[in-house]
């Protein structure tokens, strides 16, 4: 019975210490923070219909950083009134301990960020990211961390905001020429090319050997049908020494285009054998395959039947014009001439 008795005394302590361990936690959550210095009259602004003025001295705890501005609580210490909301930063005393302090909080909601983004976990690696962002802004590295994680989200218009400022404020560090490369793919996909081209052309400035960017820069002549310079571009990316299986399938593509069709079946055979999975490849390489097989057997007969020659008689010069009416991509007139003779 006494045993019965001092296990329930026990458990009755454990709890009344976790509940003290608890209000303490509470009350310095409230009390801990930074003795400010006021050099002129601040207003707190908590919302858009109420303002606390603080006096020439307050306890502040900072949270989050904007701009010019920092959220936190202010405790009134006259009154102990608690207040929640903006502040100035101008009128933080000690500016540089505030960092500090907010950059010691911030690598733990990193920590958590990238762990929830190698999970795959991305809205849950946003959310700690953020955290991380609004304490300490200047970290490119959860800038782009996040940037990814909204892209994983079909989040596009978030992501190109992140690599931008990026691209803003951290121009030197590592991860800029990766959000350039980025932030032009896709400017690429919403056909901004002249954009793209600027971000493009800054990588190589610093990068000269960056394939990415030959192989972007060529996309966009391949969009634009300018076949021979996107050819151009490409080569030049394969010419670094990148192993970009990306840069062999364009160029397949680009070569299918111009109608050299070996080498375009060369360079989608590379392309395949370097990324065996990529099912856009081998669907490339059968259609190209397939092409290529139609217009082998095409008869002299029957691009007769096809081609409607129209000729023309204009002073001393004779007009000849060839329609193709038939319904395949690689009968062009120049083909078709070749086997008509």
């Amino acid at each position: 019975m006494e045993e019965g008795n001092m296990k329930s005394i026990l458990i009755i302590f454990c709890i009344a210490w976790v509940l003290t361990v608890f209000f303490i936690a509470e009350a310095n959550a409230v009390e801990e923070g930074y003795e400010v210095t006021i050099s002129e009259k601040t207003d707190l602004f908590m919302n858009k219909n109420k303002i606390a003025t603080i006096p020439e001295m307050a306890l502040f705890r900072a949270k989050k950083i904007r701009d010019d501005w920092v959220f936190g609580t202010y405790k009134d210490v006259e009154t102990e009134q608690v207040y929640t909301g903006w502040i100035q930063k101008k009128a933080i005393g000690d500016l540089d301990k505030m960092y500090e302090a907010l950059k010691a909080e911030s690598e733990k909601y990193l920590l958590d960020g990238e762990r929830y983004f190698q999970e795959g976990k991305y809205a849950e690696a946003i959310k700690f990211l953020t955290e991380s962002l609004d304490r300490h802004p200047a970290q490119p590295h959860a800038l782009q961390l996040r940037a990814q994680s909204f892209l994983a989200l079909g989040k596009k218009a978030e992501a190109m905001a992140d690599y931008s400022t990026i691209i803003r404020t951290a121009a030197g560090s590592e991860e800029a020429p990766d959000a350039l490369l980025s932030r032009a793919k896709l400017l690429i996909e919403a056909k901004n090319y002249q954009a793209a081209t600027a971000d493009l052309q800054q990588v190589l400035k610093t990068h000269p050997d960056n394939a990415e960017a030959y192989l972007y820069l060529g996309n966009i002549q391949f969009y634009q049908k300018a076949y021979q310079n996107a050819l151009a571009l490409y080569q030049k990316g394969l010419e670094t020494g990148s192993a970009i299986s990306a840069l062999y399938y364009q160029r397949g593509l680009t070569y299918f285009y111009l109608n050299m069709f070996d080498e375009s079946r060369a360079d989608l055979e590379k392309a395949i054998s370097m990324s065996k999975e990529n099912a856009e490849y081998q669907k490339a390489y059968n259609y190209v395959n397939q092409q290529v097989k139609m217009l082998e057997s095409i008869t002299p007969d029957e691009v007769k039947k096809i081609l409607d020659v129209k000729i023309a008689q204009k002073s001393d010069k004779i007009m000849v014009q060839l329609t193709n009416n038939a319904n395949r991509p690689l009968l062009n007139v120049e083909v078709a001439m070749v086997v008509f003779l």
